[in-house]
Order: C-alpha cells, then sequence, then structure tokens
C-alpha cells in the first residue's frame, strides 16, 4: 500500500501567507520588498472590499451587474488601467501564492511573449471602479459629516 503524505498546513489568510513570507526575507531585499509591496496592496483591496459592502446598493451591484454570487466574493482588486504584460523582451508573468502559501511567478505559455503596454478597457473593470469610487465618495461625506476629517477646499 501506497504511503500518503500529507499536505502541509498553509496559511489561512493571504495576509498571513504574505506577513510569514517577508519575514523570511532579510529587509532591503527585493524579496522582502515584494512581499512589502503586495501585503500593502492587499490592504487597500480590503479597505476597498469592506467600503463597498457596508452599502448594500452597491454590493448588490457586484451581484447584478458583475455575477457574483454573493457580493462577499469580490476580493476588492480592480485590475490596472494600464496592463504591460512583460514587455517585448520578457514573457508574460505574476505573482501565484501555491497550495501551501508560497509566492511563485508564473509565465505564459512557452513562447508567448508581450506585445508590451495596453490600456485596460474593460467593461468589468469600468463597473468596478465606478462602484468602488460611489463607495469612497459616501465613506468621505461621512466621514467629514461626521467632523473626523475637514472639507475638501471648495465644497459648501
Amino acid at each position: 500500500m501506497p504511503k500518503t503524505i500529507a499536505p502541509k498546513a498553509g496559511p489561512e489568510t493571504l495576509t498571513t501567507a504574505l506577513t510569514q513570507f517577508i519575514g523570511r526575507h532579510e529587509p532591503g531585499s527585493r524579496m522582502h520588498a515584494l512581499g512589502t509591496d503586495l501585503l500593502r496592496a492587499h490592504g487597500i483591496n480590503l479597505d476597498r472590499r469592506g467600503a463597498v459592502l457596508r452599502h448594500e446598493d452597491l454590493a448588490k451591484r457586484l451581484i447584478a451587474e458583475l455575477g457574483y454570487q454573493r457580493p462577499d466574493q469580490w476580493n476588492g482588486y480592480i485590475p490596472p488601467a494600464v496592463t504591460d504584460p512583460g514587455g517585448q523582451e520578457r514573457l508574460c508573468s505574476g505573482a501565484v501564492i501555491g497550495a501551501h502559501g508560497e509566492i511563485r511567478a508564473h509565465y505564459s505559455q512557452v513562447g508567448r511573449y508581450a506585445m508590451g503596454e495596453m490600456p485596460n478597457d474593460s467593461p468589468r473593470r469600468a463597473l468596478l471602479l465606478e462602484i468602488s469610487r460611489e463607495a469612497w465618495t459616501r465613506e468621505r461625506r461621512a466621514a467629514v459629516q461626521a467632523g473626523a476629517e475637514p472639507a475638501p477646499e471648495g465644497t459648501p
């Protein structure tokens, strides 16, 4: 009978995985900086997601207009306005979190090279921007009305 190997226990959240990743690398190293940037971006996504989910009408738009089964399935990510899938001299690549929480590079099909920078004009991105912008506008308005933040110049 073949011996089975139990899978290694992975981190429960992306925040935990990134924190562990940062801890394994020397401060100032390229990998430490990468992990720190990814953790910061993840925090921004979580804040954006929370702002949208606090407004029922905006959360419902994630279902009605973007096809999510539940609004909490959206992780807060909005694709970038411009994509540079690697430039003409590099293969297309991206960061991927592996089954055990490790961060690996993921490459496109062998021999497929990027065509350079392209604008990202997808309708999905436009909708996510619109929903997110409205959520942030409401959050900001509520903070100003509560006196937590000063009103922007030129507003009544």
